[in-house]
């Protein structure tokens, strides 16, 4: 599946995924606490650091997260799919490109 358009940190922190409860889910505060990570990062690139942000590219494809059963968690598919975007986001910002 190709990602959509670069993303900007704000988006990352609106970002909302269906919650399931009766099927497997990823833990929702792991999901969150990495996210803020992954905003942590953009913000340090889209300032002009040159210092390598807490969370890279290659870091994306390698993220597990725990699954949940019987109580809420994210849908797993819609975080993947975000997770494309998220990965194409950073490694355009380590390339030194930025988000129009």
């Amino acid at each position: 599946m190709q990602p959509g358009p670069l993303l900007m940190p704000d988006e990352i922190v609106e970002q909302m995924f269906s919650t399931t409860r009766f099927r497997a889910g990823y833990d929702q505060d792991q999901v969150d606490h990495w996210l803020d990570g992954v905003v942590a990062t953009m913000r340090q690139h889209l300032a002009g650091s040159h210092e390598a942000g807490p969370i890279r590219a290659d870091d994306v494809a390698a993220v597990q997260f725990t699954q949940t059963r019987f109580r809420d968690g994210y849908d797993m598919a819609e975080v993947d799919d975000f997770l494309d975007r998220v990965h194409a986001t950073l490694a355009a910002l380590e390339r030194g490109e930025r988000p129009s």
